[in-house]
């Protein structure tokens, strides 16, 4: 070796025998080989700073697109699957930052909430439920799913409400027959004879009145005298007035006893001919509600 390279080389390498006599002069002075004694010690510290670069994480740059970024954060739960810190529901502020973070609205009104199809829902109510969602702290996605969830089960009760409710009217209509309106009309006055309150008159106008709540009023209205009046007509009346289906085929069945397999001689003059005449009107009115 010239004195010019024993000077030129480090102290550290003259004592060790000069092991870098052998390296280009460009690796000489490089890391890891410049302060290292010997050639082991040299590729320890390469070795050792390979291995430290491979574990490390770079931090992607702000125009690393949605793939890396999502790499990155894989990379960073593998390596420290424990660094995310359980928040501190103690400090209100800092909890809302996290919940805000994780997709929480900045307020009530940034909410979207889902439309069902036949399913209005009133504007207050949609504002409540917004503010609750709010208060919970749930993201747009959570209150989304949330309220899907909750107004598609309430929109399948109120048509399943709504079915039950025409069905119980058909059959109430079925019942009395050609005497359902009539009988509508009646309970109508029952309501306002015994001043029913207003949400209650509503239902019954607008058809949402149960059945049963309506069989009740007639029977109201015949106590208070506001019914047909008369509705069981006497045997020798000339027609037989507006009743149920079930009414007209009881009197039929008692006409039935007097005049089946007997002879206008058998009866006072002219009663053969009105209980004829009667059991005609008695069949129509017995077959109206099929």
């Amino acid at each position: 070796m010239s004195d010019e390279q024993a000077q030129a080389a480090p102290e550290g390498a003259q004592a060790a025998g000069d092991w870098r006599e052998s390296l280009p002069q460009q690796l000489r002075d490089a890391p890891y080989i410049r302060e290292a004694k010997t050639a082991d010690e040299a590729f320890a510290g390469i070795k050792g700073a390979a291995e430290y670069m491979g574990n490390s994480l770079r931090i992607p740059g702000p125009d690393a697109g949605a793939e890396a970024m999502q790499k990155f954060y894989e990379r960073v739960m593998e390596k420290a699957p424990g660094l995310m810190r359980k928040p501190d529901t103690s400090d209100p502020e800092s909890f809302d930052a996290i919940l805000k973070a994780l997709g929480k609205p900045d307020s009530a009104d940034k909410y979207t909430l889902p439309e069902i199809d036949g399913y209005q829902i009133p504007d207050e109510r949609i504002g409540r439920l917004k503010a609750i969602a709010h208060e919970a702290g749930l993201t747009a996605d959570q209150a989304a799913k949330l309220y899907q969830t909750m107004l598609s089960d309430e929109a399948n009760s109120q048509a399943n409400q709504l079915g039950e409710h025409q069905a119980q009217m058909q059959q109430l209509r079925g019942e009395w027959g050609l005497a359902y309106e009539s009988r509508m009309a009646a309970a109508r006055k029952a309501l306002e004879a015994t001043k029913a309150p207003a949400d209650v008159m509503a239902a019954f106008d607008n058809g949402s009145l149960a059945a049963e709540g309506i069989r009740w009023m007639y029977g109201l209205s015949q106590s208070l005298g506001a019914g047909e009046g008369g509705q069981v007509a006497s045997q020798g009346s000339q027609s037989a007035p507006v009743m149920t289906p079930g009414e007209a085929a009881a009197q039929l069945e008692e006409i039935g006893r007097r005049i089946i397999g007997k002879r206008p001689a058998d009866l006072a003059p002219g009663e053969y001919e009105r209980l004829a005449k009667k059991r005609i009107d008695l069949m129509r009115l017995a077959t109206a509600g099929g």
